[in-house]
């Protein structure tokens, strides 16, 4: 090992390249939730339905309610979804790139906890 190499740093490596593999490799694009599970617009249910299987593999970060609040871009501005570059980004169809686009409850689960604060639950 490189002197000056963390082994923090060669950990996070090489989970973000697991994770890569298992999300294009699995067929991520192909997930869907049943039509019939409730979604209440929490950052936990966000982050676990849609941050980590349609958003990790390309944004490592934004499993982070840390994170999304702390961008330079104003991911997202509490109170206000108009403003946060994250909802613009799905809105628009712009996010994400690769597979399936987010539901209409997805987008409003998001536009809803963004709205209601953006708070970590």
């Amino acid at each position: 090992m490189k002197k000056g190499v963390s082994v923090s740093f060669l950990a996070k490596t090489i989970c973000i390249s697991i994770l890569f593999i298992i999300f294009f490799g699995c067929g991520s694009e192909n997930l869907q939730l049943p039509a019939d599970v409730a979604f209440p617009p929490t950052f936990t249910n966000i982050r676990n339905r849609i941050l980590i299987p349609r958003c990790a593999n390309c944004h490592s970060g934004v499993v982070s309610h840390k994170v999304l609040l702390a961008t330079e871009k104003m991911a997202i501005v509490p109170g206000n979804s108009a403003e946060s570059t994250l909802y613009q980004k799905i809105e628009s169809g712009e996010m994400p790139k690769y597979g399936q686009k987010l539901t209409d409850e997805e987008m409003e689960a998001i536009k809803s906890w963004i709205e209601n604060g953006a708070k970590n639950d």
